[in-house]
């Protein structure tokens, strides 16, 4: 058994051997206060395995969890997170819906969108557009480690954005090529059809590009939902692309995602 020996006082006499260093050292910074964060997901292993990944490091203190968008939009408004790690394919409502309302009403909360990365579809292509426009600070795939996962939280709760390398892949090619695929000639013929759009098809457009669904779109509007269903054919055939996840990185390139449409 070692023993260690006992420092000499070196404090002054009858004065404890710290006394000395604390009236003429420097204070103790107070350590930092942790990263608050809820955890998004309608799987239990999934949120345990986020939460112990979180806390192992000491610096993120997970504040509750929700396995449906409507219970997170009621704990993120109760406890008001610093991070919120979200799911993007809930029971009750869309992952991006979530962001959106999180996005506008808590202006002091960041949201990492959670992306499965598996499916390679359009419509795939469409979520991870649409959360990044309403508002997401951070999108990482499911498959990333555990490091970046760190990362990520430590990076928006800092005032950062943060993509990993699969998410930051794939947006750079939706942004060059379009969901599907969409060539340079595909490009120009639908700048061309922009020109054709009447001023509401432009503004349908335009709420298509933030990632608005019909339904949301008709409510904005007072339209019917089939009403609008019906101007987002008309678009596309104007603009000659092949669906919504298409029409909606066009805009967005196009530089018709900015601000609230008119």
């Amino acid at each position: 058994m070692k023993v260690q020996a006992r420092a000499p006082n070196r404090g002054g006499a009858g004065a404890p051997g710290t006394a000395g260093a604390r009236a003429g050292g420097p204070a103790e910074e107070a350590a930092p206060a942790p990263v608050t964060v809820l955890i998004v997901d309608d799987h239990e292993l999934v949120r345990l395995g986020l939460r112990s990944v979180l806390e192992a490091a000491g610096e993120v203190q997970v504040v509750d969890e929700a396995a449906t968008g409507e219970r997170a939009v009621a704990l993120a408004t109760r406890l008001h997170p610093r991070v919120v790690l979200l799911d993007l394919d809930l029971p009750d409502m869309s992952g991006v819906e979530v962001c959106r309302q999180i996005h506008q009403h808590l202006p002091g909360t960041s949201v990492i969108a959670l992306w499965s990365g598996e499916d390679d579809t359009a419509h795939a292509d469409q979520v991870l557009l649409s959360v990044i426009r309403a508002g997401a600070d951070g999108c990482i795939s499911k498959r990333t480690g555990t490091g970046k996962i760190r990362e990520a939280v430590r990076t928006v709760a800092a005032g950062g954005a943060f993509l990993d390398s699969d998410v930051a892949r794939r947006v750079l090619k939706l942004l060059r090529e379009g969901p599907s695929g969409e060539t340079p000639a595909t490009e120009s013929a639908a700048l061309a059809g922009l020109a054709a759009l009447t001023p509401h098809e432009l503004r349908i457009l335009r709420f298509i590009a933030t990632g608005m669904t019909n339904r949301e779109i008709a409510e904005r509007l007072s339209l019917a939902e089939k009403t609008v269903r019906n101007y987002v054919s008309g678009i596309l055939h104007k603009l000659g692309l092949n669906n919504r996840a298409a029409a909606a990185a066009f805009a967005v390139r196009s530089g018709l995602s900015g601000g609230e449409p008119l």
